[in-house]
């Protein structure tokens, strides 16, 4: 159940809406890491099956790190525009 539902979720990223960079780079850690729990008791049969689609998951998610926006939060000590 758990590698079908991997196996899912990493399909799906070519056409997951990531708003920011740091979210595409979240998604990217979490898929790559439970495939590579998943490959590390996958059957040999199963291997390179698993393997293939790693490198197409990472492949696909490094090619939208360019095109995602930084987004970065900044707070002030001092109001910056006040309405009277």
């Amino acid at each position: 159940m758990r590698r079908t539902l991997v196996i899912e979720a990493a399909r799906s990223i070519p056409t997951a809406t990531f708003t920011t960079k740091a979210d595409v780079q979240t998604a990217r850690a979490q898929i790559l890491t439970a495939l590579n729990t998943e490959l590390q008791s996958a059957s040999d049969t199963l291997y390179p099956v698993m393997q293939a689609l790693r490198v197409a998951v990472a492949k696909s998610i490094q090619a939208r790190i360019p095109t995602a926006v930084d987004v970065e939060t900044v707070a002030t000590q001092t109001v910056l525009f006040k309405r009277w």
